[in-house]
């Protein structure tokens, strides 16, 4: 129903009342209906110019109405143009979209100047990209009757503008994993090795001056050295087959209990040698459909991180059970915590930790961000929770199958 139809309505519903208004309603009925009258004038003028034009071109008036458009918009909708006479903003686009188209149209009508505005046409197929150039169409006396706009298909362009920012977030994302690559390379795998090229050479040259604790002493050290190098050289390795795309989820059937079972095995003389007790809370042991190596991956970091962050005497407790269809992992510490700042930083590539555990030990934040692309891999989700000074507890799920 447009503005004249409106106006109608509350003219007859003033009569049935029997409203001495009779006579404003009908002077002001007889202005609207030759505004009306004008914009149609107008509409048929230039009505067989916009309809072989190869554009998009249509004119809607200052209430969102469509007063015209040409079969190149209507196409669009495949849709016959008589199909949008009449017809609002809101009766074919979403809200949000029509509220963009609306208040750019209003501002036309409170300017009065012509603009340029890029828009965004959502089909059910497929979104097609605009650049729309809004005229003012005035009477005799320079009241903006219309709205008159013509569209160019830009489309193309625009799919090769974000193509291009894909690609060059892409190319960034590469640039930074190739940086982590050499900083682990450089640092965190580096300064192990020194250490065990230290050690050995010291006891090869130092054997007789030492007695046998002294000895196995350091043998435990070099041993833990080895233990903490081949654990960031595996995670190194499946992020290296990670970002090559050369890694996949392999789903088998298999029990929650089989990977704490070998987690506690990777992990335990770790655990033993901080004093670090595990406690494992599961009233059930349930049935997973995912890649256990993946997973056996994911849980020996968690717990591996919760241990470095501890300090002796503090438990680590694992967590699972199945909640709203999903098998949730919780691997909870109650070490130093972290507060706002570097939780922001846990899993992005583009941030660098110094922060060292309790007995000093290093971490590359690798760990972390190889579980983070596993989890996602297999549909699940991760979060974390933490308190500085509390601890930390680092949340998974599955989708039950």
């Amino acid at each position: 129903m447009n503005i004249l139809q409106k106006f109608k309505a509350l003219k007859e519903s003033a009569q049935s009342s029997g409203s001495d208004l009779s006579s404003k309603f009908a002077e002001m009925e007889q202005l609207l209906e030759e505004q009306e009258n004008r914009i149609n004038e107008i509409t048929f003028k230039y009505k067989a110019l916009m309809e072989h034009s190869n554009d998009v071109i249509f004119c809607v008036d200052k209430n969102g109405y469509y007063k015209f458009v040409n079969h190149v918009f209507a196409s669009t909708f495949e849709k016959t143009p008589d199909f949008f006479e009449g017809k609002s903003f809101w009766d074919i686009y979403p809200k949000e979209h029509a509220d963009h188209r609306f208040a750019a149209s209003s501002k036309l009508f409170e300017t009065g100047e012509a603009g340029s505005v890029e828009v965004v046409v959502p089909l059910p197929d497929r979104t097609l990209y605009y650049l729309a150039k809004t005229n003012p169409v005035k009477d005799e006396q320079g009241k903006i009757l219309l709205n008159l706009t013509y569209a160019i298909d830009i489309t193309e362009r625009k799919l090769a503008e974000i193509a291009l920012q894909q690609s060059e977030a892409r190319l960034q994302e590469l640039n930074l994993t190739k940086d982590k690559f050499f900083s682990i390379i450089a640092h965190d795998l580096m300064s192990p090795f020194t250490t065990l090229l230290n050690f050995s050479e010291f006891l090869q040259n130092n054997t007789d001056d030492f007695s046998k604790n002294q000895i196995q002493e350091f043998a435990g050290k070099m041993h833990h050295t080895i233990e903490q190098t081949y654990a960031l050289l595996e995670n190194l390795l499946a992020w290296a087959r990670l970002q090559t795309g050369k890694i996949h989820p392999h789903m088998t059937r298999f029990h929650a209990s089989e990977i704490i079972s070998a987690t506690l095995d990777v992990c335990g003389n770790m655990a033993t040698a901080k004093n670090i007790p595990i406690e494992v809370h599961s009233q059930t042991d349930p049935l997973l459909n995912a890649d256990k190596q993946m997973m056996e991956t994911i849980l020996r970091n968690l717990v591996t991180n919760a241990i470095k962050f501890s300090a002796p005497g503090e438990a680590i407790q694992i967590h699972v059970h199945v909640d709203k269809g999903s098998i949730l992992f919780q691997v909870q510490d109650h070490g130093i915590g972290m507060n706002d700042e570097e939780l922001r930083q846990l899993f992005r590539l583009d941030k660098t930790t110094i922060r060292k555990g309790t007995a000093s030990e290093k971490r590359s934040g690798l760990g972390l961000i190889l579980c983070k692309e596993f989890i996602e891999l297999q549909r699940g989700h991760i979060e974390v929770q933490s308190v500085p000074g509390e601890g930390t507890t680092f949340s998974f799920s599955l989708p039950c199958e």
